[in-house]
């Protein structure tokens, strides 16, 4: 099951109470649209089998590798919505956001969880966060929707002042 990240931004005066950034630690997402009520549907009746057969996004997704990320730090996380903005000129750009951890990503297979406890990535997360320092220079990733179909393309978006980090 992939892990999930939600990221609120609160922009202050730029008219908006805040933005939200929904991501999950897989770059698959099994349906859209009316698909997602069928594959739930399918999954309460148990024919979950057959829309698999019929989806191939959705079976990429249930048969996708089971990696574990070593934390919740060293593991990416990929938005599900796609945003658009408008810039003044007109020109609308469309894209998602992709959260990637500073830190190397660190995955591990499930031979390697014998030996930790159920909750080994809650374990240690009070500790870690007490040590994080949060900065307004921090990088989030973008993927140019244009450019997903032939190479997907990243390009850093500094987070400026209007960043509220105490709220």
């Amino acid at each position: 099951m992939p892990h999930g990240m939600d990221i609120r931004f609160i922009p202050g005066d730029y008219g908006q109470k805040h933005k939200n950034i929904i991501a999950h630690s897989t770059a698959y997402f099994p349906m859209r649209g009316e698909g997602v009520l069928a594959m739930l549907d399918a999954i309460v009746t148990g024919d979950i089998g057959k829309l698999l057969e019929d989806n191939s996004f959705a079976a990429a997704f249930v048969n996708g590798p089971k990696l574990f990320p070593e934390r919740f730090a060293t593991e990416k996380y990929f938005d599900v919505n796609v945003f658009k903005f408008v810039p003044r000129d007109g020109k609308e750009s469309y894209v998602r956001y992709r959260v990637v951890p500073s830190a190397e990503v660190v995955v591990l297979w499930e031979s390697h969880l014998t030996s930790k406890s159920s909750t080994y990535l809650f374990d240690e997360l009070a500790e870690y966060l007490r040590g994080v320092q949060l900065s307004s220079s921090s990088l989030l990733n973008l993927q140019m929707k244009e450019t997903l179909r032939t190479r997907p393309q990243s390009i850093g978006l500094k987070l400026g002042s209007w960043w509220n980090w105490n709220n």
